[in-house]
């Protein structure tokens, strides 16, 4: 299953919510070796269940926590690919490597808060979904895409323009919670 995976620079954002968080995304805080993590954040994270990780740093440095996120994110590559990885901060030194992670398929985007997670798709993203259903519902069921990476061609052809990872990640997403169809270990498509 296609999920999110929120990656949280907790000494750059301190303050957030993670009750509203969807089922689809898991969390990981990196927390500076000299910070506290408020009662009440630590209460409602708890709500999240084993959804939510706490990652203290052992020492301080300069971007030792960056070089953390930044070693989470490799990991998350090397592992899975079916991750939409987010990372909260403000912190622009992220975007290269986030770029850099694109290009190698790990849909990757620095958020500057939590609103992006709340919702699901833009206009022009809810256009190329419906168009990306209806272009599989037309195609007869020896025809459609055979595997993941097809089926994320199909989507990105949806699009009037070049989409980024992020768009079609969030497609993939929808179209798998709607049950339009079931990826494997294998990284195959099957359709109910």
């Amino acid at each position: 299953m296609i999920r999110r995976l929120l990656l949280i620079d907790f000494e750059n954002i301190s303050t957030f919510d993670l009750a509203s968080l969807e089922a689809d995304v898991d969390v990981v805080v990196f927390v500076g070796a000299e910070q506290k993590v408020p009662l009440a954040l630590h209460d409602s994270a708890a709500k999240l269940g084993d959804r939510v990780i706490w990652v203290k740093m052992g020492g301080t440095g300069p971007n030792a926590l960056d070089f953390h996120i930044a070693c989470h994110l490799g990991r998350v590559l090397e592992i899975s690919k079916k991750y939409a990885c987010y990372v909260l901060s403000r912190d622009k030194g992220f975007d290269p490597l986030l770029k850099f992670l694109n290009r190698l398929g790990l849909a990757c985007t620095r958020i500057e808060n939590l609103a992006p997670l709340g919702i699901d798709l833009s206009p022009e993203d809810e256009a190329s979904y419906r168009k990306a259903v209806d272009m599989l519902r037309k195609q007869l069921k020896p025809k459609r895409p055979k595997t993941r990476i097809g089926l994320i061609r199909m989507i990105a052809s949806s699009y009037p323009k070049r989409p980024n990872a992020l768009q079609v990640t969030a497609i993939l997403a929808r179209m798998q919670r709607q049950k339009l169809f079931s990826l494997r270990e294998d990284d195959t498509v099957s359709y109910g």
